[in-house]
């Protein structure tokens, strides 16, 4: 079984659905017949295999409409003029110094072989240029979808539980995607006066804030699906199970 339609099941499941291995069999075959262009027979198919009764079509159709659709923009945050931090740093938008995980060949900013970005020099020029003309990409365009997939999947998006997660997997997201040079650039800029310098920090801010925004509105999307209910046991589990005097300050 594919690895999206894997991660459907996985949002079904979270959401409250019986998705049984029967029934996931026959919705890989289903895709295996319909494939995923046409989304209106995807829908289709997949809510045959998968929902038996009226609420489950119901679940279905709302989970396929989430998953399925590219999420929509975050609006622009107050941060976003800010320099980015320094290179290896994380800034505001992490908390702990590890690197994203390897990645699939094409991903910008990543060697063909997958890893580390390329460092600075010659070999970065590419990598830049492809965030740059990533960052361009319309939000629903193939390009940006299957860039944002892949770097979602690197930083494991699709774990997250809790609300609080979000800023520090938008910043693995930018990690996956290459985002170092980038940044290094635009620092190097930053600190020359010349017109043409701070002409080319404006367009690598620019680029940056832009998939920055990207990253930030597929992981709150992937809260919506795949954390929203593990946050809402997690605190049924605190208010209605767990003794009065058991409770931490951070609980209440």
């Amino acid at each position: 079984m594919d690895r999206v339609l894997s991660g459907f099941v996985r949002a079904l499941r979270s959401a409250g659905a019986e998705a049984s291995t029967a029934e996931t069999i026959d919705a890989a075959r289903a895709v295996a017949l319909v494939g995923y262009a046409d989304r209106a027979s995807l829908k289709a198919s997949l809510g045959v295999a998968l929902a038996k009764s009226q609420g489950e079509k119901l679940l279905h159709d709302k989970i396929f409409d989430l998953y399925f659709s590219p999420p929509a923009e975050a609006p622009e945050r107050a941060d976003a003029a800010k320099p980015p931090p320094e290179p290896g740093g994380l800034g505001e938008d992490a908390s702990s110094g590890e690197s994203g995980e390897a990645n699939e060949p094409g991903m910008p900013g990543q060697s063909a072989g997958g890893g580390a970005p390329s460092g600075q020099g010659q070999g970065s020029e590419a990598d830049i240029q492809a965030l740059l003309d990533l960052a361009a990409q319309p939000p629903d365009s193939l390009a940006m979808r299957l860039a944002l997939a892949k770097a979602a999947q690197a930083a494991g998006v699709d774990d997250i539980r809790f609300a609080s997660q979000t800023a520090y997997l938008t910043r693995r997201m930018l990690e996956a995607l290459g985002i170092g040079p980038l940044e290094a650039r635009l620092l190097q800029k930053l600190g020359q006066t010349d017109d043409a310098s701070q002409v080319e920090a404006e367009a690598l801010m620019a680029a940056r804030d832009a998939l920055q925004r990207q990253a930030r509105a597929l992981v709150e999307q992937r809260f919506g699906i795949f954390g929203q209910s593990a946050t809402d046991n997690f605190m049924n589990e605190v208010a209605v199970h767990r003794p009065i005097g058991r409770m931490s300050p951070p609980d209440i």
